[in-house]
């Protein structure tokens, strides 16, 4: 039986074969844990640089700059429609009406005040449908994402 053809040779080769097996699948499996652990580590780096720094765009005065912004464009609309030099250049069949001044061109309240609570009740409402009609999940992080590019560059209101 100790012999080479025997039965206990074959089966201490089987075993040093499978011990061979099971440490290149641990070195390979840790060669691949190092690499992930590494390319995380690049990505950290990366989110640190001042490319990818980004404004609170919830903040109370990040909102209450672009309201002030909104509020100076609305005005300033309200005023070239209101000189007379501007009438005069328009027909006066085509003259602006006060009357049907419109409440999204007249200047905005003062900000309410968006916040965390309020995107992320939009969020959980964009999964509910998403689920509800069996819609691809990354649907939602893309309109989030247009969303708060949108939220961060105009004055929105509750």
């Amino acid at each position: 039986p100790f012999a080479p053809g025997g039965r206990y040779f074959s089966l201490q080769n089987a075993t040093r074969n499978a011990d061979e097996e099971a440490t290149k699948e641990m070195t390979k499996s840790a060669v691949e844990c190092e690499s992930h652990r590494v390319h995380l580590r690049s990505l950290v780096l990366a989110e640190r640089k001042a490319a990818y720094a980004r404004c609170d765009y919830l903040s109370r005065e990040w909102q209450h700059g672009l309201w002030k912004d909104e509020v100076g464009e609305a005005t300033r609309m309200r005023e070239l429609r209101q000189s007379p030099s501007s009438i005069d250049a328009i027909d006066s069949d085509a003259a602006f009406d006060s009357s049907d001044e419109s409440p999204a061109r007249v200047a905005p309240e003062a900000p309410s005040g968006i916040c965390a609570r309020w995107r992320e009740k939009i969020v959980e409402w964009k999964y509910q449908v998403v689920d509800r009609f069996d819609l691809d999940r990354d649907v939602v992080s893309i309109s989030t994402f247009y969303m708060d590019r949108y939220i961060s560059k105009r004055y929105v209101d509750e």
